[in-house]
């Protein structure tokens, strides 16, 4: 069961004056990559995941600022200019979601070109294109990001990590 909190402006206050255009609490970062440089590496569920994000955003009043078919070096870069937003001052939170092939240490860039040693259910270990969850965060802490010190950080990371396999589990379509 989950406590109803009564005043939520006391846990995130937000000034009138601090709001930004279209009403934004904040900006909400895709990285969606599909095409890889090994054979037979296209993600079908990529389109999916760029309308569901486009879509998941707006309903959290978040700027939807999608990227497609990054490398590690692209990805970084990306992240370190966000997190040097200045919008980022007024703003109450951000959302960052990846949605790439996966390794055991991350999320893969689209410069991967050897699939021989990466299946999903493989132990790949380059890490030259692979960018790790602590890597994300790190951009984001209190001391590389001041902006969002004290406020909330969402990451969603969609990829496989290791040797597990996943099942797929078909959605039926209501109505």
């Amino acid at each position: 069961m989950y406590a109803q909190i009564e005043d939520t402006d006391a846990c995130y206050p937000i000034k009138s004056n601090q709001r930004r255009e279209n009403n934004y609490r904040g900006i909400g970062l895709a990285i969606v990559n599909s095409f890889y440089k090994f054979p037979d590496s296209l993600r079908e569920g990529a389109k999916q995941d760029k309308e569901t994000l486009s879509q998941l955003f707006a309903s959290l009043k978040l700027e939807y600022r999608p990227h497609y078919e990054l490398r590690k070096d692209q990805i970084v870069t990306v992240l370190k200019e966000t997190a040097q937003d200045p919008k980022l001052n007024s703003d109450s939170m951000i959302a960052i979601a990846f949605s790439s092939h996966g390794c055991e240490e991350g999320l893969l860039g689209v410069n991967i070109e050897d699939r021989s040693r990466h299946r999903h259910d493989s132990d790949y270990k380059n890490t030259e294109d692979c960018i790790s969850p602590a890597e994300i965060q790190e951009i984001f802490n209190s001391e590389n990001c001041k902006a969002l010190a004290g406020k909330p950080k969402l990451f969603l990371l969609n990829g496989c990590r290791g040797k597990g396999v996943e099942t797929i589990v078909q959605k039926e379509r209501v109505g």
